[in-house]
């Protein structure tokens, strides 16, 4: 499913993962801007325990980890360089990780606009024992910014494929 909304220029998007493809419009940061964090991520991490004391966010810029602080409500909080791919890990113990994408190449891309690119969304860690011993078959969304206007493109997908404990009980 893509929906495409040029008119209207959004500052805030709130990704429900549920939809396969969403595209929208973000206002641009201003031209001659010299921040280079110009997409800033908001985002609240669901599980099925008490507390994210033990929850990791994990950000991959280059090659590089960082690690990104979870509140104990689960909000988090990071700003992205600009013309870079990440990967942004989400973790918790007896939960599948997730990893997202995030490409913020053409984010400055558009009409230019006061603020900056900001994405809001929401993750939810599945249980693993309720999963029944599949993982992810790698990233489960991708962020990235249309080369013709800048609007933002969410890319959902849920590929799963049989984890190691499942691969045991197959291989006896």
């Amino acid at each position: 499913m893509r929906i495409i909304k040029h008119a209207l220029p959004i500052v805030g998007l709130c990704a429900a993962w549920t939809l396969s493809t969403l595209e929208l419009c973000a206002a641009s940061p201003a031209r001659g801007t010299t921040d280079v964090h110009a997409v800033q991520l908001t985002g609240w991490l669901h599980v099925e325990a008490d507390g994210f004391q033990e929850t990791t966010v994990e950000v991959e810029v280059n090659g590089v980890q960082f690690p990104v602080p979870v509140t104990r409500s689960g909000r988090f909080d990071l700003s992205l360089p600009l013309d870079v791919e990440v990967v942004v890990r989400f973790a918790h113990p007896g939960h599948l990780t997730k990893e997202l994408t995030v490409d913020t190449h053409n984010s400055r891309t558009g009409t230019p606009g006061k603020h900056k690119r900001k994405l809001q969304f929401a993750v939810i860690l599945q249980d693993a024992e309720v999963m029944s011993g599949f993982d992810y078959d790698g990233p489960v969304g991708n962020i990235s910014f249309d080369a013709q206007g800048g609007c933002t493109v969410i890319d959902h997908t849920l590929k799963l494929r049989p984890g190691r404990n499942m691969l045991k009980v197959f291989e006896g």
